[in-house]
């Protein structure tokens, strides 16, 4: 299993809370968790959403597709649900 040089945890009830601002990274997956249900939007730096993740109440969801995050990420969570991104070291 490969694991990702940079964890970032975003805590519950963020908004848009960055990754790596400012800075070209590579994500490798996102998990998502929750003691109650909810979602998660992955947002680009200029906050257009990305993607939306949900989960159900103490449930987990996970994106493992790559993807290349042009300026960090910007990342909304709601009350009881968290998410840790998986990513490069910033300008790699």
């Amino acid at each position: 299993m490969f694991i990702a040089p940079l964890t970032t945890h975003i805590a519950a009830s963020q908004t848009a809370a960055q990754v790596a601002s400012g800075d070209n990274i590579q994500v490798y997956g996102i998990i998502v968790e929750g003691t109650s249900a909810g979602q998660v939007r992955i947002l680009n730096n200029d906050s257009t959403l990305k993607f939306l993740m949900s989960t159900v109440a103490n449930g987990t969801e996970h994106l493992s597709n790559g993807f290349q995050a042009d300026k960090g990420l910007r990342i909304t969570t709601v009350a009881g649900v968290t998410c840790t991104v998986f990513h490069s070291h910033p300008g790699r």
